[in-house]
């Protein structure tokens, strides 16, 4: 309706113009007539100003029509999406500690590196998130706490008892960071805080498509994603890189996911891993964020 109201008002437009184009050369041919002067230059003038006054007011109706459609897209696009099931994202933005932090725990660890630290965990994150998408974990349980894992895998099967599964693609961090550090008599901790995009939706296992509802385009995220290892535990920096090493021979690891060395065939227990992830949590606007930055306290005072 829109787009017919703004072509009635561009062709009303130019009729009036050309009536009053028609109505100079009839004043004038009336003129000739009666008189050899003609009529009085402002009378030319004055049907002139009126026919441009006339088509500018025809292109501003059409003009703000198509911005008025434009207007009325997007908010039925915005309520399309608004009713579509999205990821919950928070307002909330964590405060960053990462030079407090590193300055803290190379106090016993002289090659950590905060700002290493988080590339590193940034594949290890996206390596987990990954292997949920595949329903394979068998490769990055060494990456996790048991109640960690435990929870990965009640997450999964709980989906695949009602024919579903979870799917995280296009993942894509643009912001990382350091943002509570917790220190007990024999483990620590590291949060880092992750922000991106990335699709993230149900899909129907038998069908491999997304559920109905869902919204499966890239959405904003938020992670709180909580490393753990034992105290006296040494960082391995080789060529730049945080890299995981085998206790038994010393030998860097060639995947942080592997399960034995591949160098002298040991098993790498938890503790033989370095950091492992021991708390994911999304950070929606019901999600506590701590803001102390640094603490020093006995494990069974920290709920985190």
């Amino acid at each position: 309706m829109n787009k017919v109201n703004a072509f009635i008002g561009i062709v009303t437009s130019f009729f009036v113009a050309a009536l009053s184009s028609t109505t100079v050369f009839a004043v004038k041919d009336s003129y000739t007539d009666n008189t050899t002067d003609g009529p009085p230059f402002s009378v030319y003038i004055l049907f002139f100003i009126i026919g441009i006054l006339i088509i500018t007011a025809g292109v501003f109706v059409y003009f703000r029509t198509k911005h008025n459609e434009m207007q009325t897209t997007k908010k039925e696009e915005k309520k399309v999406k608004s009713e579509l099931i999205t990821f919950p994202v928070s307002d909330i933005i964590p405060v960053n500690y990462t030079e407090m932090i590193n300055a803290e725990i190379r106090k016993h660890d002289h090659d950590f590196s905060g700002a290493i630290f988080c590339d590193w965990s940034k594949n290890v994150f996206i390596r987990i998130l990954r292997s949920i998408t595949d329903r394979d974990i068998s490769k990055i349980g060494m990456l996790l706490t048991g109640e960690m894992l435990n929870n990965i895998k009640k997450e999964i099967n709980d989906l695949v008892s009602k024919g579903q599964y979870r799917v995280y693609k296009n993942i894509m961090i643009n912001r990382s960071y350091l943002n509570l550090y917790v220190q007990n008599g024999n483990k620590e901790f590291i949060t880092v805080y992750f922000s991106g995009k990335m699709q993230t939706y149900p899909e129907e296992s038998l069908k491999a498509e997304p559920l109905p509802g869902y919204y499966t385009q890239l959405q904003d995220f938020k992670y709180l994603v909580t490393f753990c290892r034992n105290m006296g535990s040494k960082t391995k920096i080789i060529n730049g890189i945080q890299a995981m090493i085998c206790k038994t021979c010393g030998a860097p690891l060639a995947d942080i996911s592997d399960i034995n060395c591949s160098y002298c065939g040991s098993s790498l227990a938890d503790s033989e891993k370095d950091w492992i992830i021991s708390d994911i949590k999304v950070l929606s606007n019901d999600c506590f964020a701590d803001s102390r930055g640094i603490v020093i306290m006995n494990m069974e005072n920290y709920d985190g």
